[in-house]
């Protein structure tokens, strides 16, 4: 029943995308006259909108822990201006685009944590729950990790194998990897 369901739902989703795109396509089209949405541009559109509400992939850029904190920051440059924001127990830089908040902490000259802020999948509950499932395979093999805590706002993940821990706050927008030796 749950899979009928599902089946369902993703046809519903489909067959409604299908239409707004439509629909952008001629709007587009009739505002330009010499404007052509081919169907490349709408495939793209389709699958643009299709992983912001069910991720099959991130399209965040990847910041390895323990690498030196010149390359994360060389890392965050690639998607915007970066900020640095200091206080007396961490060094923080940052950036903030329109679809993307990205932060890498330092600690002793390296990258000792990462920090998300990520819409993908924000609309549909299963679709948080991949994001979050494609972020821990990022940072190690997904069986490898092991929520541990979950204290009402936060749930916390770890991963003993390579070292790391990761959180986000039960919205799963927001998510941060952090080595555990640090």
């Amino acid at each position: 029943k749950n899979h009928a369901m599902f089946v369902h739902a993703s046809l519903q989703i489909d067959l409604v995308l299908n239409k707004l795109i439509m629909a952008l396509a001629q709007k587009l089209t009739h505002e330009n006259a010499e404007a052509s949405i081919s169907q490349g541009v709408i495939v793209s559109i389709r699958s643009y909108i299709m992983n912001f509400i069910w991720p099959t992939k991130l399209t965040s850029p990847h910041v390895d822990l323990g690498i030196p904190i010149s390359n994360g920051v060389n890392i965050l440059s690639e998607v915007g201006t970066t900020d640095l924001v200091e206080n007396s127990k961490e060094r923080q830089y940052k950036v903030t685009s329109s679809n993307l908040g990205l932060a890498v902490y330092e600690t002793n000259g390296i990258v000792s944590s990462v920090w998300y802020d990520d819409p993908l999948g924000r609309i549909w509950s299963k679709g948080k729950v991949l994001k979050v499932n494609l972020y821990l395979s990022r940072y190690g093999k997904l069986e490898d990790w092991e929520p541990r805590l979950n204290n009402g706002w936060m749930q916390f993940y770890f991963n003993d194998t390579i070292g790391i821990n990761m959180a986000y706050g039960l919205h799963k927008d927001v998510i941060r990897f952090n080595r555990q030796s640090v």
